[in-house]
């Protein structure tokens, strides 16, 4: 499923369309049935220690908020007809942290909410509560426990259409656990894990007040992790690489699959000014529907960071994914699978004492199986930071999505300015 991750994620494909016969809501263009071979095998990360933050006895804490105003050229996400809207933008978070260089414990709350002044159907009101904790109970042998509650918008039904009516936006809640241990023999490192996944969506309503079931997208998911690697220098290290997983659905078992990721790399915690992996290998899904069968492919992919400044950062990452969808396609009419290429690239720059500035951009392209559709979701967006005084910033953010489809409907262009002040202690 979703790593929680921070990816370009899942295409956010809008899609007009009738459902499937179980008459559910689409789970589409979602990669998650193999998730990217990271060495960070665990749920979203939490919000950033900014800030210089507050004792709390043996705890640290780092507690920030933006408020501000919000504009947003197209609420849903619509090929035709687009409904601007202006708003109120929410986004609180804390982090708390105790670390006594053994054990590391991370707790961590944030969100993001959106109140749009004549469109309340389309309010959002997301955020994350987990905690992480790492255990170093050798030099060599290192312990890691995550869990994370969230709720979440569903891009993948942005701009779906049904009988003749756009989707209200999509919410779901996220459980997710999983559990690292990693043991150094030398120049060679073992890590095993293991995580599970719950992902359960809310009915929604169509723009003229039908209620629609999303009961037939409820699934668990679980997966196991091994990695075996090699240090070959203090520079560099190669790894093999599998990630195993079974997903059963709910109430649409046609949907259930079982598949693997496996793939070999390289990597360093510190070349010169980058540090990463790149990596190569084979990927396969099975499911239940006969209409789908096995799908497979070579998945090759990298996340790798340059620093080629002291006060700037560059992040870029690729990687290649089955998904699937139950929205109704030409040649697929109950659902299909997708295959997915993601690539993202981020630069966090401290222009001064006073000025930061952050510019992203990205794709994601999406391919349906046994249908003609093919998604291509451009992402580009830019922030920038102004210290007022003290802790207080103001900061002006612009997220900009061209999504192009061949199929009807399906195609949309969205931009969402911000204005407003942050506040980090």
């Amino acid at each position: 499923m979703r790593m929680v991750l921070a990816i370009v994620g899942a295409s956010l494909a809008g899609a007009s369309a009738v459902l499937a016969d179980d008459a559910t809501v689409a789970s589409d263009s979602q990669a998650f049935l193999t998730p990217a071979p990271t060495t960070s095998f665990a749920p979203a990360a939490p919000q950033g220690e900014k800030g210089k933050g507050m004792h709390l006895g043996d705890w640290m804490l780092f507690p920030n908020i933006f408020v501000g105003a919000s504009y947003d050229s197209n609420v849903y996400s619509t090929q035709t007809n687009p409904v601007s809207d202006i708003g109120l933008r929410l986004t609180p978070a804390i982090t708390a942290v105790d670390d006594n260089g053994v054990h590391k414990t991370t707790l961590y709350a944030n969100g993001d909410f959106y109140f749009y002044k004549s469109n309340p159907n389309a309010d959002v009101v997301n955020g994350h509560v987990g905690v992480e904790h790492r255990w170093e109970a050798e030099r060599d042998l290192v312990f890691q426990l995550n869990a994370d509650v969230s709720r979440l918008t569903d891009t993948s039904t942005i701009g779906t259409v049904v009988n003749g009516a756009t989707l209200r936006p999509t919410f779901y809640e996220s459980y997710v656990a999983s559990a690292t241990v990693q043991k150094d023999f030398g120049n060679m490192f073992v890590k095993v894990g293991g995580k599970f996944l719950n992902d359960s969506y809310e009915n929604t309503q169509t723009l003229l007040g039908t209620t629609v079931s999303a009961s037939g997208r409820d699934f668990n998911y679980f997966a196991g992790l091994a990695r075996l690697g090699y240090r070959v220098s203090p520079l560099f290290y190669i790894y093999s690489e599998t990630i195993g997983n079974v997903t059963p659905y709910y109430n649409n078992p046609r949907f259930n699959s079982s598949g693997f990721k496996t793939v070999v790399g390289v990597g360093s915690d510190r070349v010169s000014l980058f540090q990463g992996e790149v990596y190569a290998g084979y990927q396969q899904q099975s499911y239940q529907s006969t209409a789908i069968n096995t799908v497979d492919g070579a998945v090759v992919g990298a996340a790798l960071n340059w620093f080629p400044l002291e006060y700037l950062k560059v992040s870029g990452s690729a990687d290649e994914s089955f998904g699937v969808t139950t929205i109704a396609q030409t040649g697929a009419p109950n659902g299909t699978s997708t295959y997915i290429t993601t690539g993202q690239l981020k630069a966090d720059y401290t222009l001064s004492q006073l000025w930061t500035a952050e510019v992203r951009g990205g794709l994601a392209h999406t391919t349906y199986f046994n249908t003609p559709r093919v998604d291509n979701a451009w992402t580009a967006g830019a922030s920038l930071n102004f210290n007022l005084r003290n802790n207080i910033f103001l900061t002006v953010d612009n997220s900009f999505t061209d999504q192009i489809s061949n199929f009807a409907g399906a195609s949309y262009i969205r931009n969402i300015s911000s204005v407003g002040l942050t506040y980090k202690y």
